[in-house]
């Protein structure tokens, strides 16, 4: 009985670790997607102390993750004018999609687990 007992015990443990490395990895990649996310709100609302590379960085990121291309101009130079239909459009794609969000610690990019939890978009941290 106490052996059993044991391996009781042995498997709740295994599960409670598979499930907080989940929720560890979920959680690195929303903070990332929101931080991305708070560069567009901040270059939304003119601030002059944004550095543009950033912008860009998170057009990108959101480009290749979301598959949600932006509004703003590109040309030669680059992306750097976000829209507020794109903050939208991202904001919204998280809201559906943000328990498919991961960290892969062997890449280093976020990921969206597809249903037979192979990633189809990725992008990589700023």
């Amino acid at each position: 009985m106490e052996k059993a007992w044991v391996n009781i015990k042995i498997v709740f443990l295994f599960i409670f670790l598979a499930f907080n490395t989940t929720c560890r990895q979920n959680s690195k990649a929303c903070e990332i997607y929101f931080k991305n996310l708070d560069v567009i709100k901040v270059r939304l609302e003119n601030k002059k102390d944004l550095n543009l590379m950033e912008v860009y960085s998170a057009i990108i990121f959101f480009d290749h993750l979301t598959g949600i291309r932006s509004h703003s101009g590109g040309g030669f130079a680059g992306q750097f004018d976000p829209t507020q239909e794109d903050y939208t459009n991202w904001l919204n794609w998280f809201k559906k999609n943000k328990t498919k969000l991961y960290w892969d610690d062997k890449e280093q990019k976020v990921r969206v687990a597809s249903l037979n939890n192979s990633s189809i978009c990725e992008s990589n941290e700023p």
